[in-house]
């Protein structure tokens, strides 16, 4: 395990990009201290200077049910902690629901100060002023949610962070290309999603590892407005703190969302979208690519990277105009407080995705030869250079893994 926890904290400092000069903020849950110390060996090593902000991951519900605390306050002090940090590595993990469950309205309304100087560094993070590199580890919540013994789902969870990236990266430059030569993409399934969305002018941007590890996606936004037809979200959801939503279903007219319906969560879900009237709107579309998980996982991170699945955000768009190097159009104009990603899985259920009317992925599958790695990861390369642990776990290939 202690290999494979330093493998992870050299991909953090490599994805960050940090150099000596930089001064990173390393945000870690303290019961992944012992990956945030190796991140910072590491630092050290390379003569890189940082700050540590370590949570227990319940921070804002202490604050906020303190007596006598001031949450905006204390949140202004936590967005000039980030003053002079130009790199920051997030090591983090899904809320707790628990934790909020003695809130009242009000306790909400100060949540929401509070979070509302979080969520000035995110803004940071969209417009490129600030880097970010996330993971977001499984815990003991999610495995039992999930249903996955804990000790498999983190054996799961390194194998996702270890794909062979540089021919992901490869395949999905290739992809782009299709996609940003087409104007409308429209998705399908057997559960009852049917949606297109207008891309006329819009780039997709091609994410690895550079920002999130696990990675892998390939993202853009709708034209605001453009979004019509229906998206049914199999799966458990949650979004920064209340409680689990399942199943939902959403309907969109002109680009505005309305709640059709969700099995658990709905009063939650009808929160969210209630926000602000950006909440309503999407600012992302994106495909996963990353085929070594393919269940429905609460983990928001780890879920909208599974090959065979796209995910909307509704909520703020992005507002970067070159990512890893290339000029990328990802603004909408749509602004919010939100930004949830809402993933769906294809494979299984019949999804089809095409563009300008041409089937390009069937099945969760991208029928394209050239995306082969994006279906298969590590099996889809010649034996020689797959790595040793694939080769001994899945002897006969990825078809056993899948």
């Amino acid at each position: 395990m202690q290999k494979k926890i330093e493998a992870l904290a050299e991909q953090f400092v490599v994805s960050s990009g940090a150099n000596s000069g930089d001064k990173v903020m390393i945000k870690c849950t303290i019961e992944h201290l012992v990956i945030a110390a190796s991140i910072i060996r590491k630092c050290q090593d390379r003569g890189i200077d940082f700050e540590l902000d370590l949570s227990d991951g319940k921070d804002m519900a202490d604050i906020v049910l303190a007596e006598g605390s001031d949450p905006n306050a204390v949140g202004q002090d936590v967005y000039g902690f980030y003053d002079g940090i130009n790199k920051v590595i997030r090591v983090e993990a899904n809320a707790d629901p628990t934790f909020f469950k003695d809130f009242t309205e009000e306790h909400w309304r100060k949540a929401k100060d509070f979070m509302s100087h979080y969520n000035r560094i995110s803004d940071t993070y969209r417009d490129s002023t600030r880097h970010y590199t996330l993971t977001k580890i499984p815990t003991l919540q999610d495995a039992e949610k999930d249903q996955i013994p804990y000790p498999e789902y983190l054996e799961r969870f390194f194998e996702l962070c270890d794909q062979p990236w540089d021919p992901v990266e490869i395949a999905q430059t290739h992809l782009i290309e299709r996609l940003n030569r087409a104007n409308e993409i429209r998705v399908t399934d057997e559960n009852g999603t049917d949606i297109t969305f207008d891309i006329t002018n819009m780039t997709f941007a091609n994410s690895v590892v550079l920002k999130n590890i696990p990675g892998s996606e390939v993202f853009t936004a709708p034209q605001r407005e453009s979004a019509i037809g229906k998206i049914a979200a199999r799966g458990r959801f949650h979004y920064v703190s209340g409680e689990v939503m399942e199943d939902i279903e959403l309907e969109f007219k002109d680009g505005r969302a309305n709640v059709v319906k969700s099995q658990a969560g709905n009063n939650r879900l009808q929160e969210i979208v209630n926000t602000d009237e950006g909440a309503r709107y999407i600012g992302e579309l994106a495909f996963g690519t990353n085929p070594h998980l393919r269940q429905h996982v609460i983990n928001g991170l780890l879920v909208e990277k599974i090959g065979g699945s796209f995910h909307i955000a509704l909520g703020d768009a992005y507002r970067y105009t070159e990512y890893n190097g290339k000029p990328v159009n990802l603004n909408n104009g749509n602004e919010s407080e939100v930004h949830w990603d809402i993933t769906t899985l294809l494979r299984g259920v019949g999804g089809k995705v095409y563009a300008d009317g041409e089937l390009i992925q069937e099945n969760g599958e991208w029928l394209d030869p050239e995306l082969e790695v994006l279906n298969k990861g590590w099996g889809a390369l010649p034996e020689e250079e797959r790595p040793e642990w694939f080769k001994k776990k899945f002897p006969n290939g990825y078809q056993q893994a899948a």
